[in-house]
């Protein structure tokens, strides 16, 4: 039972320091933008073929894979995808860098 009030009394601080963090507000003159999720067909297609699609197996975030047929599939490295993605929606990254 100590353990338990221990371990909630713990978490409470932080809670509190991540929903009050002045951090996670945006820095003035620039603003947040949704460009969506990753385009997992985009990577798969870009790194293994045009013939390759992304696929589900499993339910999960690693579920994930890149495939051309049932015997041809490949792994998709989530670094990747989103590199690849933010290339795609931002050419001008690749120049300055």
């Amino acid at each position: 039972m100590n353990k338990i009030i221990l371990s909630t009394l713990a978490v409470v601080p932080i809670l509190l320091a991540i929903s009050f963090n002045p951090g996670n507000a945006v820095a003035a003159g620039y603003s947040l933008k949704d460009v969506g999720g990753i385009n997992l067909n985009y990577y798969c297609k870009k790194t293994y073929g045009s013939a390759f699609k992304a696929k589900l197996l499993k339910r999960k975030a690693t579920g994930w894979i890149c495939e051309q047929s049932e015997g041809n599939r490949r792994p998709i490295i989530a670094e990747a995808a989103c590199i690849y993605n933010m290339e795609n929606l931002y050419p001008l990254l690749n120049t300055q860098m």
